[in-house]
């Protein structure tokens, strides 16, 4: 971890060899990168330690660490396994029991699914396997012998999060359709309940291109 405390903020960062290559998040000009989940789940998992292992601006010897009193905000299948962590790895040995999560769906589409045979390196307990478990159907799959197997860790994510934002109250119905769910629709309407949207916008007063003193030449139109 590299972390620090600057304008009320902590802001920490977590290195490792894997994010140490040039190109882009997502692969370079021979492709996308190979090891994507495990660099992601790695990310994920920092993202968990850091509340219990870095320390409080205002650390003292009863409260060193942020500890479980915090809300992890996962975007996207990204950061899903953040909520799969929560619920297979820490709570179940008392661990995160007042945190909750927050999963923030901005596009549906991308889920994070990669084959089955990659279970076992995300550290997810075997018996969580069916909150991570998708089969693609018959018309999907590659080829007569494809079972259409996959870990899917976006599905993996909502099944396990406390709540689920998207970015509107519209996209938020429209992804618990079949037309707009991409296949997880069910999975979806079975969690409504949980489910809501937060609409994107500005503060028209503050980004006023008319009068905003950061740019060389206003502009109305």
């Amino acid at each position: 971890f590299f972390h620090t405390y600057k304008g009320d903020v902590d802001w920490v960062f977590a290195d490792h060899l894997s994010f140490q290559r040039p190109g882009t998040l997502y692969g370079d000009e021979h492709g996308t990168y190979g090891d994507n989940q495990f660099r992601f789940a790695l990310l994920s998992l920092a993202a968990c330690e850091a509340a219990l292992t870095l320390p409080l601006p205002d650390s003292s010897p009863d409260f060193p660490t942020y500890g479980e009193d915090v809300v992890f905000i996962a975007n996207d299948w990204h950061a899903s396994l953040v909520p799969i962590y929560i619920a297979s790895k820490y709570r179940p040995h008392g661990v995160f029991m007042r945190a909750r999560s927050l999963l923030v769906i901005h596009n549906l589409m991308h889920q994070g699914i990669e084959p089955s045979t990659t279970f076992e390196t995300l550290g997810v307990p075997g018996d969580w396997y069916p909150a991570v478990d998708f089969v693609f159907p018959e018309h999907m799959r590659a080829h007569e012998l494809d079972k259409g197997e996959c870990v899917n860790l976006l599905k993996g994510a909502i099944a396990t999060c406390d709540r689920i934002v998207t970015v509107s109250t519209g996209f938020a119905w429209e992804i618990t359709t079949p037309e707009g769910g991409f296949m997880l629709d069910g999975l979806l309407r079975s969690r409504q309940f949980q489910l809501g949207g937060v609409t994107n916008g500005i503060d028209e007063d503050e980004w006023n291109p008319a009068d905003d003193p950061d740019i060389e030449a206003g502009y109305d139109d």
